[in-house]
């Protein structure tokens, strides 16, 4: 069954071939070698992961108007937690969207460490896979084990 809700059908950013140029193990294509890394590490586990899904959110922040975060992780009790991979630090409108996007989670009862995830490229570009794992057992699989039966 986790393969039926992964593949079920969600709202999603718009596709763009200039920037889904990275291409997953499940055969998705993502915007950046960092994102294709999470994603294949998050597909690894027992998770019903949607990329760039659409978040509808109850209260809004100016500058934003629709907000799709990298990675939306479905948990058993339909609540979601988010995470973010921060690609592009060294770009100033890069970092007001994040900014914004931020602020928004924030407002919507995002809390960073709880149900909001962020990873960020080191100063040469690269993510690290051991973070990318860590973050996966210490902050989702232990809200997995509150009663999500898989063989359902």
């Amino acid at each position: 069954h986790l393969e039926q809700w992964r593949n079920s059908p969600y709202p999603k950013a718009p596709y763009n071939p200039m920037y889904h140029i990275h291409e997953t193990d499940s055969g998705e294509l993502v915007r950046s070698k960092s994102e294709q890394i999470i994603l294949n590490t998050l597909y690894a586990y027992p998770l019903v992961v949607h990329y760039e899904e659409e978040f509808p959110y109850k209260i809004g922040v100016p500058g934003i108007n629709r907000c799709y975060p990298d990675f939306t992780i479905i948990l058993p009790d339909g609540s979601r937690i988010l995470w973010e991979h921060l690609g592009r630090l060294d770009n100033p409108q890069y970092c007001s969207r994040v900014a914004a996007k931020l602020n928004l989670y924030q407002q919507n009862g995002y809390v960073i460490g709880k149900n909001l995830i962020l990873t960020m490229d080191d100063d040469k570009g690269n993510i690290s896979s051991a973070l990318i794992i860590d973050a996966i057992e210490h902050y989702i699989l232990p809200q997995l084990e509150k009663g999500f039966q898989l063989q359902q």
